[in-house]
C-alpha cells in the first residue's frame, strides 16, 4: 500500500478561508459546525484570544444555522487575559485570586511578609490570604469580594436608568397632556370658524332680491384658530389646567388668532404640525424608555446569576 500518496492528499486539505494546507504553525481554531479550522488572524483574533472562546462558529455556519460563537468570562484580575474558572471561582488561577487578595490585605494595612499581623485574622493559615476578616470582623473573599462589588455597581447603574426611565415617562405624560389640549384647541378652532361665519353670514344678507346671481352664498372660509398656548413651555405646562379655558367662548379669547385661513401667514398648517410634533417626540421618549428598560432587565438578569454563584 502506498502510504505517501495518502499522506500528500493529506497535506493538500485546504483549511481557513485563506484555502491554505494549515502547516504553517499559526494558531488556529475549529468551527464547531463545519469542523473546519480558520487562523486565529484571517478572522480577526489575536494569538490568546481562543482561550476565552467557549464554542466557535464560523461566519458560513453562523448564517446556515443561526448559532454564534459563545465566549468564556475573561478573569477578574486587570490586566490577566486567562479565562476565568466560573462558577467555581472568577480568577482563571489560585496565583491571580492571592494576588488579588494580597492587594486587599495592604489596603487594610497587612502585609503578607507580616505573618504575626494576618494570621489572627484569617480562619486556616494554608488559605491564605484567601479566607479573612476585615475592620468590622466580617468574612471577606476574594471570590465574595468581586462579586458583591459587581452587584453593588449593576445596582447604581439600574439606579441610574431607572431614574432616566422616570424622566422620561414624566416627559410622555407631558406630551399626552398637550395631545389631549391640542384636540381641545382644534374643537375651539371649529368652534371659532362656525361662530364667525356665522356672524359675517348674517351680516353679508343683501337687503333687496336683484336676481339669481345676487342671492348666491359666498363660499365658507375658515378661521385660525391657533392657541398661542401651545407655545408654552415644560414648566408652564405641568402647572396649566387644560379645564381652566372651557368657559371662555373661543370668540373672547384673546390667546386665538381670529384671522381667516387666507390671511394668516404665520400658523399655516398648524394643526397637523403639532399633531406631527408631539408624536415622534413621543415615539422617541417611548423608544429610549424601551432599549433602557432593556438594559434594565439584563442588568437584574447578571445579578441573579451572580446571586447565585455567591
Amino acid at each position: 500500500m502506498d502510504y505517501s500518496s495518502d499522506n500528500e492528499q493529506e497535506d493538500e486539505v485546504l483549511h481557513c478561508i485563506c484555502k491554505s494546507n494549515g502547516l504553517e504553525g499559526l494558531p488556529m481554531i475549529l468551527c464547531e459546525g463545519c469542523e473546519t479550522w480558520y487562523h486565529l488572524d484571517c478572522i480577526g483574533m489575536e494569538a490568546g484570544d481562543d482561550e476565552l472562546v467557549d464554542v466557535f462558529v464560523c461566519k458560513e455556519c453562523e448564517e446556515k444555522t443561526g448559532q454564534k460563537t459563545s465566549w468564556r468570562v475573561k478573569c477578574q484580575r486587570e490586566g490577566c487575559t486567562h479565562a476565568s474558572r466560573l462558577p467555581v471561582s472568577v480568577y482563571c488561577s489560585d496565583a491571580c485570586g492571592i494576588y488579588l487578595m494580597s492587594l486587599k490585605l495592604r489596603q487594610y494595612n497587612l502585609h503578607p511578609d507580616s505573618i504575626e499581623m494576618v494570621i489572627p485574622l484569617v480562619i486556616n493559615y494554608n488559605k491564605l490570604p484567601w479566607i479573612v476578616f476585615d475592620e468590622e470582623n466580617r468574612q471577606m473573599t476574594s471570590l465574595r469580594q468581586s462579586i458583591e462589588y459587581q452587584l453593588e455597581k449593576l445596582s447604581r447603574k439600574n439606579d441610574t436608568i431607572q431614574a432616566s426611565i422616570n424622566k422620561f415617562s414624566s416627559n410622555i405624560s407631558l406630551i399626552e397632556k398637550q395631545e389631549k389640549f391640542l384636540q381641545t384647541v382644534i374643537n375651539r378652532a371649529n368652534t371659532l370658524t362656525n361662530s364667525l361665519q356665522s356672524v359675517n353670514d348674517t351680516a353679508d344678507q343683501p337687503t333687496s332680491k336683484r336676481g339669481p346671481k345676487a342671492t348666491k352664498p359666498k363660499q365658507s372660509r375658515g378661521y385660525c384658530g391657533f392657541d398661542y398656548r401651545l407655545l408654552m413651555d415644560d414648566d408652564e405646562w405641568i402647572e396649566f389646567d387644560i379645564d381652566s379655558i372651557s368657559d371662555i367662548s373661543p370668540t373672547d379669547d384673546q390667546l386665538l388668532c381670529i384671522l381667516k385661513d387666507s390671511q394668516c401667514n404665520r400658523h399655516t398648517g398648524w394643526k397637523k404640525l403639532f399633531e406631527y410634533k408631539l408624536q415622534v417626540n413621543k415615539s422617541s421618549f417611548e423608544s429610549k424608555i424601551m432599549k433602557l428598560q432593556n438594559k434594565f432587565n439584563n442588568n437584574n438578569l447578571i445579578k441573579r446569576h451572580l446571586d447565585i454563584i455567591r
